[in-house]
């Protein structure tokens, strides 16, 4: 599998037409460090919570449905308020 140059929009996680990319955003709780999985929670939160923006790509949408599962999880299963989570620095 290889990373391919990436074209789309700066600040993008996953990017469209890369096939790591695509491999990646199918499991981000695996494959993202700590500053791209905060980057991407953020992200999730602005277009799912706050209705603030849209993704960048196609994968960076299927990557942030997946937290969205966590985040719904959370929400709904536990104590933990999903919207002041804090991530470790």
């Amino acid at each position: 599998m290889s990373h391919d140059y990436h074209q789309g929009p700066e600040g993008t996680i996953f990017y469209d037409g890369c096939e790591e990319c695509t491999h990646k955003a199918k499991d981000p709780v695996i494959h993202l460090d700590q500053q791209r999985s905060r980057l991407l929670w953020q992200k999730m939160m602005d277009v799912e919570v706050f209705d603030n923006g849209s993704y960048r790509s196609g994968n960076e949408k299927i990557a942030a449905m997946q937290l969205w599962r966590i985040y719904l999880f959370l929400e709904r299963n536990t104590t933990i308020s999903p919207t002041t989570l804090h991530f470790l620095s």
